[in-house]
């Protein structure tokens, strides 16, 4: 690899474009020669970013820019994310208490989680810019210091969920990524199985190769739906990736998870 290699992606801030840039990032990552895991976790990470300008720095308004540059040096790689919407407040940003199991506010959590240092700079004429260093294997200086640590279906709908009846269980099967454009409906297809009087629902995630905070929120919202109204969610099948998120933000301790299908359906007495 050169000194620096380094590459570019532009999108407008809709989150049917998201799916897009993952896949121009893991390529451009792999192409770097970062790991699978590594890749994983940094696409997840500046899924987040883009995902809050689309949210807060544009509220929600369409056609507005959003840039990801990627930068890989021998010794670690350089992420920038930039918007030019409203800036980043680091005043009123509250970090999640994860024993409370929070269904919103992880996504900022876990960049910092994932990356080695997190700069966010707002002293800009709008918006702002977020670099992310992540320091290749053996790379990390000693003091180990840092600052942080498919296409859409033609129905309109983002995710094929199927939706089906095992034994007086509700199997639901997603395919495809959950994420902020497929959070919602993810939501309202749960809820709607709470509310028509389901009380045992087990989301089968196997065919799910990435879940983000909103896809995260979507399943801690529908867990409470259910509990609240005296019924249960389960997941099953995770793949590793998405195990991983869960482990990060410790939701895999406020829900059960059981390793495969047949032996979630066979647990659940």
């Amino acid at each position: 690899m050169s000194p620096a290699a380094s590459g570019r992606f532009s999108m407008s801030s809709e989150a049917e474009h998201l799916a897009r840039l993952r896949a121009w990032l893991r390529e451009a990552l792999a192409d770097l020669g970062v790991d699978r895991a590594t890749r994983a976790e940094l696409v997840l990470a500046v899924g987040e970013l883009c995902a809050n300008s689309i949210e807060h720095a544009y509220e929600g308004r369409a056609g507005q820019p959003i840039h990801v540059s990627v930068l890989g040096h021998p010794d670690r790689l350089v992420i920038e994310v930039e918007d030019f919407g409203r800036s980043f407040d680091r005043e009123r940003y509250v970090e999640p208490d994860l024993d409370s199991v929070p269904d919103h506010g992880l996504g900022i959590h876990l960049v910092h989680r994932i990356a080695d240092s997190v700069a966010i700079d707002v002293q800009r004429e709008r918006g702002t810019r977020w670099t992310l260093v992540k320091y290749r294997p053996g790379a990390r200086p000693a003091d180990g210091s840092s600052e942080g640590g498919a296409p859409p279906p033609a129905s309109g709908e983002i995710m094929d969920i199927e939706v089906t009846d095992s034994a007086g269980i509700k199997l639901v099967v997603p395919r495809g990524d959950l994420d902020m454009a497929a959070a919602e409906q993810m939501k309202r297809t749960l809820v709607k199985l709470m509310d028509d009087g389901s009380r045992k629902v087990l989301v089968d995630l196997g065919q799910v190769g990435y879940v983000d905070s909103s896809g995260m929120g979507a399943l801690v919202a529908s867990l409470k739906h259910a509990r609240a109204a005296g019924g249960e969610l389960r997941l099953c099948a995770l793949q590793d990736d998405v195990r991983a998120i869960f482990e990060m933000t410790r939701l895999n301790k406020a829900v059960t998870i059981h390793p495969s299908r047949s032996e979630a359906l066979g647990a659940w007495v």
